[in-house]
């Protein structure tokens, strides 16, 4: 838009793009992290020159030091704006900072025109954000190196007595080794007893495997032989009834045996 100079020192544009409504809003978040800046319209709230400043440094924390600026320096405040935003940017300035200085209540629609350049330049950027977690890495790796720098003080302060017993107490690679292999957790022991209990199995399978009774061997008998046909079945179905019991009692004998056994294998 063409932008003029009215009587009073105001300027004045005419042409906006964006709703005043939709501009004052996103002015209001930019400047939602500093505490020294309250944005409430566009005039008076510009006045001291803190607000622009803060929308630079928002998205440009590199082209202004905003913690370094006073409210009473309105022109000087108003005039580095100008010059980041013209400079860096290519916005035109629509005033100098003396101008808005004497301004008593700078034109609200020469700022609406000059603050649209700004949110239509900012708006598809994405502010500079801290990231908190990497300066906390920061500051512990800090912390290391001054921890690292401490104790090579004082091994440089020891002795050589001092430094041989401290040798002496470190422990070996076997030493070492050992103690990073003996640590387990509960998931690991509970595989370990697992794996043990695989391979039991595969080393005695036949303890482990259900006994199928054999066929009874029951010899035929002479039924010419009156009366002894069904008394000599029944004698010898009893005698092969009980062979089995016997031969199934002691699988189950043995069996209770080696589970016992291995028990006491993990427990040594």
């Amino acid at each position: 838009g063409l932008l003029r100079l009215s009587q009073g020192g105001r300027c004045q544009e005419r042409d906006t793009q964006v709703h005043p409504d939709t501009l004052l809003l996103w002015l209001k978040k930019q400047v939602a992290l500093y505490d020294t800046v309250q944005i409430l319209d566009m005039s008076t709230s510009f006045k001291d020159g803190l607000a622009l400043c803060a929308i630079i440094h928002r998205y440009r924390p590199d082209l202004i030091d905003f913690h370094s600026l006073q409210p009473q320096d309105v022109a000087a405040n108003n005039q580095l704006a100008f010059d980041i935003l013209e400079r860096e940017l290519g916005i035109p300035p629509v005033m100098t900072g003396q101008e808005m200085e004497d301004c008593v209540v700078p034109d609200t629609l020469t700022m609406l025109s000059y603050l649209s350049q700004i949110y239509d330049t900012f708006r598809g950027e994405i502010p500079h954000i801290k990231h908190p977690k990497l300066e906390e890495s920061d500051l512990v790796k800090e912390h290391d190196q001054n921890m690292v720098a401490m104790w090579n003080m004082k091994l440089r302060n020891l002795s050589t007595t001092q430094r041989l017993s401290l040798l002496g107490r470190m422990p070996s690679p076997r030493e070492r080794k050992h103690v990073r292999h003996s640590v387990t957790t509960p998931r690991t022991d509970t595989m370990q007893r697992r794996a043990r209990k695989r391979r039991s199995d595969k080393a005695s399978p036949q303890l482990y495997r259900r006994a199928r009774p054999p066929p009874l061997n029951i010899k035929p008998v002479n039924e010419d032989i009156p009366g002894g046909c069904l008394q000599h079945r029944a004698r010898q179905a009893s005698k092969g009834l009980d062979r089995e019991s016997d031969r199934l009692r002691m699988e189950r004998i043995m069996r209770r045996q080696y589970l016992r056994h291995k028990e006491n294998e993990q427990f040594q």
